[in-house]
């Protein structure tokens, strides 16, 4: 008996080793999932899953336990858009202090919202809306003094009540506060009858960065490939209008940029005697193709909104297939070369629609034991090509942490001495190139000015101030200022007095706005957007008064963006970066074809050193050559003009005696 048992756990686990023996050594994960009944199944991956694999999961493979391959369908739901109608037979009229909007919905399924039409702006209005389903015989009050407006550029003209089926709507507008507004139209919306599924997701906030106008967070979701239902910002702000976006980044014209994936104003408005309204969330059905993005929340001249958490919610994503009974399955994944599959399935999917979604027991992402893992990026070789660096002024020494894909942040020095499009910038490692993609940020880095008053005694009513960086062409974005006056309004601008090939100073405006404050807003810093590249480090502000006395300064503040070199390293060998060549032109490097490896691979911070004094380029040898033969053909040419004067002494006549 027990040489029987150790024979039939024998023939299971040698099932179990072929079984996995057979999987395909090109695919990287494996996972195991179980099905307890036949049939059409509909199961939910998990986050992991779709992680692992590719984008448009590609290299999904589903296979059975002896290993033969399963077909199946992909299924993404998203939220379909409601039916909306114009109301039928509108009559608008004015009743004492409310406006009286009566009309058909024109619609059979059930209605649940509608959007007033109006062309007015600046206002806030009660609205209430009734429902009739006997032609207006009776009247039921559907949803009472909720808010509408239009503020700036900020609107909430969408009413929402419960849904029913009600032929017959009317909407009264309070006008006892304000003004009518005349209402061109109404819209109603029917309520989808089976609402797109969410699913609750982590949300980690990294960072979080501000500046003069706007807060940015950088957020992780739990995953890569996620189709996003929505995102909402929780906060204690009870008022408030902000504008957000959501953002990644992406590689574009030859740099990485950051690209907007969705844009909303997010508000809360609470006014005495009316049901508060809020819009906190936005991004539906948005797909985010990496799991950092970064929140953009634009304050303008309002303080920073406090934020104590980002919540997110994912559309599910469904495998669809036809189950042979209760077994064990796998799903491979993680192939980056591997074609779509194309299963013959287009057919059945009126059968699968109607398949229920299935509970399925994953066990944990695991690494296929015959797949080996490659080099990262191996694609990414370092056998660059060579290059003649005699041409190149400046060079500085990179340290590398670790091997991998390297983030390298470039310093105000790098900035100001090389070519505002970069295109002089190269990484050499052994006498040859090293590719890399330029990462632009919206980020910004700070740098104090000296200050020096410039007032000039003829116009005394202007403040002059001469703002001295270290770096002559840092391309600066913004100005700010510290300022104590309590309330104040002034007209400011800042120039540049460059000189032209004479040493005539030419006045050149680099930005230019007006500054003001009135008493009970908060002392919060002001700023002045600037524009183009400094030229000689020094700008010149001014602050026309009028009649009205200084103000009090306190700080000032230049801000520049930060551009960042990302390229990979396989070992920690003396790495260069060399800049400042004139005549250089923009590096082609093959690695823009795969760039979005590269900002999806695992990165470690590379940095810079100061400027290497100790080794003269060949540039700096050659200028250094040439100078000194200009001082001596100047001096070969001052003897030569000091002989030629006294050889025609000698030879003019002498004067009679």
């Amino acid at each position: 008996m027990k040489i029987k048992v150790v024979l039939v756990l024998f023939v299971v686990l040698g099932i179990n080793v072929y079984a996995w023996a057979q999987l395909p050594a090109e695919w990287k994960n494996a996972q195991t999932l179980r099905i307890d009944r036949a049939g059409w199944v509909k199961i939910s991956l998990p986050i992991e899953t779709l992680s692992a694999a590719k984008p448009d999961l590609e290299d999904l493979r589903l296979l059975d336990p002896a290993g033969k391959e399963i077909a199946y369908l992909i299924e993404r739901p998203v939220q379909a858009a409601p039916a909306v109608k114009q109301a039928n037979n509108l009559s608008v009229t004015l009743e004492n202090t409310r406006t009286v909007a009566i009309f058909y919905t024109g619609l059979k399924a059930p209605v649940g919202s509608l959007t007033i039409e109006t062309p007015a702006k600046e206002f806030i209005k009660a609205v209430s809306v009734e429902g009739s389903s006997d032609n207006g015989l009776t009247w039921q009050m559907l949803v009472q003094n909720t808010s509408i407006f239009h503020r700036a550029e900020t609107k909430r003209l969408q009413v929402t009540f419960p849904a029913g089926n009600r032929p017959k709507l009317k909407v009264i507008v309070d006008d006892s506060r304000e003004q009518p507004i005349p209402i061109t139209g109404i819209s109603i919306h029917a309520v989808e009858k089976d609402p797109a599924p969410a699913e609750a997701i982590p949300i980690t906030l990294t960072s979080r960065e501000e500046n003069a106008t706007q807060s940015r967070l950088t957020l992780k979701l739990p995953g890569d490939h996620l189709t996003l239902a929505a995102l909402t910002v929780e906060t204690p702000e009870q008022l408030f209008t902000r504008k957000v976006m959501l953002q990644h980044r992406a590689y574009i014209d030859n740099e990485i940029h950051e690209t907007i994936l969705a844009q909303s104003t997010l508000y809360r408005i609470a006014v005495t005697g009316l049901e508060p309204v809020s819009c906190l969330g936005f991004a539906e059905d948005v797909k985010v193709p990496s799991r950092e993005l970064i929140l953009t929340i634009q304050n303008n001249d309002s303080t920073p909104l406090p934020i104590t958490a980002i919540q997110g919610f994912r559309r599910p994503v469904y495998l669809l297939f036809l189950s042979s009974g209760p077994m064990d399955y796998r799903l491979v994944s993680g192939n980056p070369d591997c074609p779509a599959p194309r299963y013959d399935l287009t057919d059945l999917k009126t059968t699968m629609n109607a398949a229920e979604l299935t509970a399925a027991v994953f066990s944990p992402l695991s690494i296929n034991p015959a797949w080996k893992p490659p080099e990262t990026l191996p694609e990414v070789g370092e056998s660059g090509t060579p290059i003649d660096l005699s041409k190149w002024k400046y060079k500085k020494p990179v340290v590398i942490s670790r091997p991998g894909v390297q983030r390298m942040e470039l310093d105000a020095e790098v900035l100001d001495l090389s070519l505002p499009s970069l295109q002089d910038l190269r990484l050499v490692k052994n006498g040859r190139q090293l590719p890399y993609l330029i990462e632009r940020s919206w980020s910004q880095r700070d740098i104090t000015p000296e200050l020096e008053k410039a007032d000039d005694p003829k116009h005394p009513s202007i403040s002059r101030w001469q703002l001295t960086v270290p770096y002559k062409r840092l391309p600066l974005t913004a100005l700010e200022c510290e300022i104590g006056t309590t309330f104040f309004k002034r007209q400011v601008t800042v120039s540049e007095e460059i000189p032209d090939h004479r040493g005539n100073l030419k006045t050149v405006i680099r930005g230019s706005g007006i500054w003001s404050r009135t008493i009970g807003e908060k002392k919060k810093k002001l700023f002045l957007p600037l524009c183009s590249q400094m030229v000689t480090g020094r700008l010149i502000l001014t602050i026309d008064n009028g009649d009205n006395p200084s103000l009090d300064i306190k700080s000032f503040r230049l801000t520049y963006p930060i551009s960042r070199l990302l390229f990979k390293s396989s070992s920690r060998e003396d790495t260069f970066l060399y800049f400042g060549n004139p005549a250089a032109n923009l590096p082609h490097y093959d690695i823009t074809l795969i760039a979005d490896h590269f900002l999806s691979a695992e990165k470690s911070q590379a940095s810079l050193l100061p400027l290497d004094k100790q080794e003269e380029t060949s540039w700096q040898k050659k200028y250094r050559f040439s100078e000194k033969a200009i001082w001596l053909f100047w001096i070969a040419l001052g003897g030569l003009v000091v002989g030629l004067l006294v050889l025609i002494s000698r030879l003019l006549p002498k004067p009679d005696p």
